[in-house]
């Protein structure tokens, strides 16, 4: 890739929550995969609670009435921040997705007369339930699995449902 695109290419990702494209642009530190997809995760989800919460109070009764421009400006104001917790989960969802999937990838090798089955994207992390390092795999795992009932599955869902919505409202 030319250096323009690749440079906008990284800025971009600061968009998806990859933070393994994210700490390798600021050259911070290498995340591991699990510690990667945590912070990826629960950054997407602080963003969607902000946005969710400062709709949500941007829509609450004054004290006063207001009249219908402020009324109007208000309901505006409060549409912008589900907007753009929608317009991040939708961005966000192709790389986390992806991420969050690589949760469940394991690969068996031969070591020492053994068969040995390894995270594909952490080879730190064992995939056998007789390992020590099994009690970090299937904390992962039980993470992933909650991830992709509620992003992998849930966002499809979710954007299925208000476009139903919208489509008999306009039925109607």
């Amino acid at each position: 890739w030319p250096p323009l695109i690749r440079k906008v290419l990284q800025l971009s990702s600061l968009l998806s929550f990859d933070f393994g494209i994210i700490s390798s642009f600021f050259c911070i530190m290498r995340f591991s995969y699990w510690h990667a997809l945590l912070a990826s995760t629960i950054l997407l989800a602080a963003v969607c609670v902000f946005c969710t919460i400062a709709g949500w109070l941007s829509e609450t009764p004054r004290s006063k009435p207001l009249n219908g421009a402020q009324k109007k400006q208000t309901n505006s104001f409060a549409r912008s921040f589900i907007l753009v917790r929608t317009y991040v989960l939708i961005y966000s969802y192709p790389i986390l997705a992806l991420s969050i999937m690589q949760a469940f990838g394991c690969h068996a090798v031969e070591f020492r007369g053994e068969q040995i089955s390894w995270l594909r994207v952490d080879y730190t992390a064992r995939c056998d339930d007789n390992a020590p390092e099994s009690i970090r795999y299937s904390t992962v795992r039980a993470y992933a699995m909650a991830w992709v009932v509620l992003l992998v599955v849930g966002l499809p869902v979710y954007v299925l449902w208000n476009l139903l919505d919208i489509n008999f409202k306009s039925i109607k």
